[in-house]
């Protein structure tokens, strides 16, 4: 297997319920099973009434200010990662405490972290979300001691820039001896999340190399085939791919004013909705989906942004939705594009955007920003 067969059979594991393949094969794939097995996520908390919607990931500084959501990172410039559980649940009446505990897994399976944390919901509150994250990073101490070593305080200024997608500068000499450079591990990592011993979700995230990741964005620029129109593994079908104006914050279905063409001036952010038409699962399954924003106007069809969306299908929910949003408040989507420096608004032109589950663009819709 090559590396994205490799990360794509462990991020598969659970969503499509995949039976054990020779190291020297293909991604097996095997239907949703009508149960969910021991020790498999189950996607809900009793004591909340809450169904687990999706768990994310993000990277930040150690006090979170934005959150980038992802499963794929620069393994010599990411800080902390953080998980994020999304839940639905009703109003519970009251403020509600519970204790959450994730169990973190390295490249080899091996667990590298275990954290405790106790999390408060409010009395009215239906959607609520929590999250903590973790560095695991190593140290690599590189000895020279023939050349002088380049200051490490430019070196971490480096690493601000490659987050930014900006050019690096040339680090002065401070000197011989050796310097500490501090990165994640290189692979794929688990982390699981357990609320009274049970776990009720688990997710994955890579750690890989700039090229690599902007390396996997233009392969699938270059992708011409048809939407499948459907995630076979599961048996559901798109039924739909929509898109709306939206702030920050998306709001309820029934708010939504859907459309395909929408006003340059006071257009902010646009969301997209996948309707997914499927029976009950019977067992709760992460659902990770990535999606590019295409342009087209005067200079050419070119990638504007990506996005990932870590969703779930719940087990006792037939026909789900998933919805998310492009927007221009933060480079960093657009940074991970692979195409340098952001516009920082909507520029006129039509637009497509292209879903992805698992490297398999599974719809494609369109619609057009105009004067």
């Amino acid at each position: 297997m090559d590396r994205w067969s490799r990360l794509s059979w462990t991020l598969l594991a659970l969503l499509l319920a995949m039976s054990a393949a020779p190291a020297d094969s293909g991604v097996q794939f095997a239907q949703a099973r009508s149960a969910s097995r021991p020790g498999e996520p189950t996607g809900t908390i009793p004591a909340l009434r809450a169904t687990v919607t999706g768990l994310r990931f993000f990277e930040s500084p150690q006090r979170p200010t934005k959150k980038h959501y992802d499963n794929i990172f620069f393994y010599n410039a990411a800080r902390y990662i953080y998980w994020e559980l999304i839940l639905s649940h009703p109003a519970l009446g009251r403020q509600t405490s519970f204790a959450v505990e994730d169990i973190w897994h390295g490249p080899g399976g091996d667990i590298v972290h275990r954290g405790a944390h106790v999390f408060a919901l409010e009395g009215d509150w239906t959607d609520s979300f929590v999250f903590a994250g973790a560095r695991k990073v190593g140290t690599i101490t590189v000895d020279n001691p023939v050349a002088s070593i380049p200051d490490p305080a430019c070196l971490e200024r480096n690493a601000d820039r490659r987050r930014r997608n900006e050019p690096e500068v040339s680090c002065p000499a401070v000197g011989h001896g050796s310097v500490d450079l501090e990165r994640w591990g290189r692979g794929v990592y688990q982390v699981d999340i357990l609320v009274d011993k049970q776990t009720v979700a688990t997710g994955w995230f890579a750690m890989w190399e700039k090229d690599e990741i902007y390396g996997e964005v233009e392969e699938k620029a270059r992708d011409r085939a048809s939407p499948a129109g459907g995630i076979a593994a599961i048996n559901a079908k798109v039924a739909s791919l929509r898109f709306f104006e939206t702030g920050v914050d998306v709001p309820p279905q029934r708010d939504r004013r859907y459309g395909t063409r929408f006003p340059l001036m006071t257009t902010h952010n646009i969301g997209w909705e996948l309707n997914l038409s499927h029976a009950v699962t019977r067992q709760w399954l992460p659902l990770p989906i990535e999606a590019l924003l295409y342009v087209t106007d005067g200079q050419g069809q070119r990638v504007m942004q990506r996005r990932v969306m870590q969703s779930a299908v719940p087990a006792g929910w037939p026909n789900t939705s998933h919805v998310d949003l492009f927007a221009w408040d933060d480079d960093y989507y657009y940074q991970r594009a692979g195409n340098g420096r952001s516009p920082g608004k909507w520029l006129p032109g039509s637009y497509r955007v292209d879903l992805y589950v698992q490297n398999r663009k599974i719809a494609s819709g369109a619609f057009e920003v105009a004067r």
